[in-house]
Protein backbone atom coordinates (compact mmCIF):
# COMPACT_ATOMS: atom_id res chain seq x y z
CA UNK A 1 0.00 0.00 0.00
CA UNK A 2 2.82 2.35 0.88
CA UNK A 3 4.50 1.55 -2.44
CA UNK A 4 1.48 2.82 -4.56
CA UNK A 5 0.90 5.76 -2.06
CA UNK A 6 4.49 6.75 -3.47
CA UNK A 7 3.72 6.15 -6.36
CA UNK A 8 0.85 7.89 -6.83
CA UNK A 9 2.63 11.06 -4.85
CA UNK A 10 5.66 10.69 -7.57
CA UNK A 11 3.43 11.21 -10.60
CA UNK A 12 1.07 14.20 -8.92
CA UNK A 13 4.91 15.80 -8.13
CA UNK A 14 6.00 14.96 -12.17
CA UNK A 15 3.07 16.55 -13.09
CA UNK A 16 2.71 19.53 -11.00
CA UNK A 17 6.39 20.19 -12.18
CA UNK A 18 5.84 20.26 -15.92
CA UNK A 19 2.75 22.54 -15.01
CA UNK A 20 5.09 25.15 -14.16
CA UNK A 21 6.89 26.11 -17.37
CA UNK A 22 6.62 29.41 -18.77
CA UNK A 23 5.69 29.92 -22.53
CA UNK A 24 8.80 32.48 -23.24
CA UNK A 25 9.53 36.36 -23.93
CA UNK A 26 6.51 38.38 -24.04
CA UNK A 27 6.01 40.48 -27.42
CA UNK A 28 6.39 44.24 -27.69
CA UNK A 29 2.24 43.96 -28.54
CA UNK A 30 2.08 41.99 -25.71
CA UNK A 31 3.38 44.48 -23.48
CA UNK A 32 1.62 46.94 -25.16
CA UNK A 33 -1.67 45.30 -25.07
CA UNK A 34 -0.89 44.71 -20.67
CA UNK A 35 0.06 48.18 -20.33
CA UNK A 36 -3.47 49.43 -21.91
CA UNK A 37 -5.78 47.02 -19.86
CA UNK A 38 -3.41 48.06 -16.44
CA UNK A 39 -4.44 51.62 -17.51
CA UNK A 40 -7.99 50.89 -18.07
CA UNK A 41 -8.35 49.50 -14.81
CA UNK A 42 -6.44 51.64 -12.66
CA UNK A 43 -8.49 54.63 -14.32
CA UNK A 44 -11.89 52.26 -13.24
CA UNK A 45 -10.43 51.95 -9.59
CA UNK A 46 -9.62 55.94 -9.59
CA UNK A 47 -13.11 57.27 -10.85
CA UNK A 48 -14.85 54.25 -8.79
CA UNK A 49 -12.88 54.98 -5.49
CA UNK A 50 -13.50 58.74 -6.09
CA UNK A 51 -16.99 58.36 -6.63
CA UNK A 52 -17.35 55.92 -3.30
CA UNK A 53 -15.44 58.69 -1.46
CA UNK A 54 -17.90 61.91 -2.33
CA UNK A 55 -21.13 59.37 -1.99
CA UNK A 56 -19.92 58.32 1.14
CA UNK A 57 -18.65 62.21 2.52
CA UNK A 58 -22.07 63.54 1.34
CA UNK A 59 -24.21 60.89 2.70
CA UNK A 60 -22.16 61.09 6.10
CA UNK A 61 -22.48 65.26 6.20
CA UNK A 62 -26.08 64.77 5.64
CA UNK A 63 -26.60 62.50 8.45
CA UNK A 64 -24.49 63.97 10.39
CA UNK A 65 -25.94 67.59 9.39
CA UNK A 66 -29.85 66.93 10.01
CA UNK A 67 -29.36 64.07 12.91
CA UNK A 68 -31.13 61.29 10.56
CA UNK A 69 -28.71 58.62 11.11
CA UNK A 70 -28.95 56.14 13.70
CA UNK A 71 -25.73 55.14 13.95
CA UNK A 72 -25.07 53.21 10.39
CA UNK A 73 -21.23 52.95 9.31
CA UNK A 74 -22.13 52.34 5.71
CA UNK A 75 -20.97 56.01 4.69
CA UNK A 76 -17.67 55.87 6.83
CA UNK A 77 -17.30 51.93 5.18
CA UNK A 78 -17.73 53.74 1.80
CA UNK A 79 -15.47 56.35 2.48
CA UNK A 80 -12.65 54.04 3.49
CA UNK A 81 -13.22 51.63 0.67
CA UNK A 82 -13.31 54.29 -1.98
CA UNK A 83 -10.16 55.68 -0.44
CA UNK A 84 -8.44 52.13 -0.55
CA UNK A 85 -9.37 52.04 -4.28
CA UNK A 86 -7.99 55.46 -5.39
CA UNK A 87 -4.81 54.36 -3.13
CA UNK A 88 -4.94 51.22 -5.42
CA UNK A 89 -4.73 52.80 -8.64
CA UNK A 90 -1.17 53.85 -8.14
CA UNK A 91 0.62 50.48 -8.29
CA UNK A 92 -1.66 50.10 -11.28
CA UNK A 93 -0.25 53.15 -13.20
CA UNK A 94 3.27 52.76 -11.98
CA UNK A 95 3.05 49.19 -13.53
CA UNK A 96 1.15 50.30 -16.47
CA UNK A 97 3.66 52.37 -16.98
CA UNK A 98 6.65 49.93 -16.74
CA UNK A 99 5.08 47.40 -19.16
CA UNK A 100 4.97 50.76 -21.53
CA UNK A 101 9.00 51.18 -20.95
CA UNK A 102 9.11 47.63 -21.56
CA UNK A 103 7.68 47.25 -24.84
CA UNK A 104 9.39 50.44 -25.91
CA UNK A 105 12.56 48.90 -25.20
CA UNK A 106 11.71 46.34 -27.72
CA UNK A 107 10.75 48.62 -30.32
CA UNK A 108 12.21 48.38 -33.64
CA UNK A 109 11.08 49.65 -36.41
CA UNK A 110 10.15 53.13 -38.82
CA UNK A 111 9.34 56.88 -37.32
CA UNK A 112 9.32 60.13 -38.67
CA UNK A 113 11.63 62.73 -37.82
CA UNK A 114 11.88 66.60 -38.45
CA UNK A 115 14.92 68.79 -39.43
CA UNK A 116 15.74 72.31 -41.13
CA UNK A 117 16.05 72.27 -44.71
CA UNK A 118 18.01 74.88 -45.73
CA UNK A 119 16.31 76.73 -49.42
CA UNK A 120 17.83 79.83 -51.39
CA UNK A 121 16.54 82.14 -48.53
CA UNK A 122 14.17 80.54 -46.06
CA UNK A 123 14.50 77.11 -43.47
CA UNK A 124 11.79 75.26 -43.96
CA UNK A 125 10.76 72.56 -41.22
CA UNK A 126 11.00 68.77 -43.34
CA UNK A 127 9.70 65.77 -42.30
CA UNK A 128 11.62 62.42 -43.40
CA UNK A 129 11.23 58.94 -42.23
CA UNK A 130 13.86 57.11 -40.28
CA UNK A 131 14.52 54.10 -39.04
CA UNK A 132 14.38 53.52 -34.95
CA UNK A 133 16.19 51.02 -33.42
CA UNK A 134 16.37 51.01 -29.76
CA UNK A 135 18.59 48.61 -27.45
CA UNK A 136 18.49 48.35 -23.73
CA UNK A 137 21.93 48.79 -22.35
CA UNK A 138 21.80 47.35 -18.75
Amino acid sequence: MKKILLSVLMMLAVIAIMAQQTTGQLTREDYLQKSKRQKTTAWIMLGGGAAFVAAGAIWWANEYTYGTGNGETVPVAMTIVGGWSVLGSIPVFIASARNKNKANELMVGLKMENAFSYLATRIKYQPFPAISITLPLR
